[in-house]
């Protein structure tokens, strides 16, 4: 995949994140809210885990399918974590908007400025993480 396609394709994944965290906000309350952001953590870590070890001479070859590895144990936390940490970010901004009345009329500034602090957020934990624990790129 081309690096203009992924930068869309994530994007787009980050607008329907903060767009999902939104309504669900609106629907459920904080307890929706927390439900969205802890799911999307969990699943964002493990998908950003198989395309860090899709890459050539990244992670072990060869495994038996069903063995967990090294890398499953060691790497996987660590994608979870800065997963947490930057989608967290944007579930703040839409809890914070959408807790005032005057806020949420606009859904589609809400879901703006969560798309635009998760992306901040991502872009700084990121370059954080992988200077400190040494991950390529």
């Amino acid at each position: 995949m081309s690096p203009v396609v992924t930068v869309i394709v994530l994007l787009a994944a980050t607008v329907a994140y903060a767009g999902l965290c939104a309504l669900q906000y609106r629907h459920a309350g904080v307890r929706g809210l927390v439900l969205v952001w802890l799911a999307a953590s969990a699943v964002w870590g493990y998908l950003k885990l198989g395309w860090w070890c899709g890459r050539p001479l990244t992670c072990d070859v060869g495994s038996p399918a069903g063995v967990i590895t090294y890398y499953e144990t060691h790497y996987l936390p660590v994608f979870v974590a800065m997963s947490l940490l930057w989608l967290g970010v944007g579930a703040i901004v839409v809890w914070r908007r959408e807790r005032r009345a005057a806020a949420r009329a606009s859904l589609a500034r809400t879901v703006g400025a969560a798309t635009a602090a998760t992306v901040g957020a991502w872009l700084v934990v990121s370059l954080l993480a992988y200077e400190v624990l040494q991950l390529p790129n």
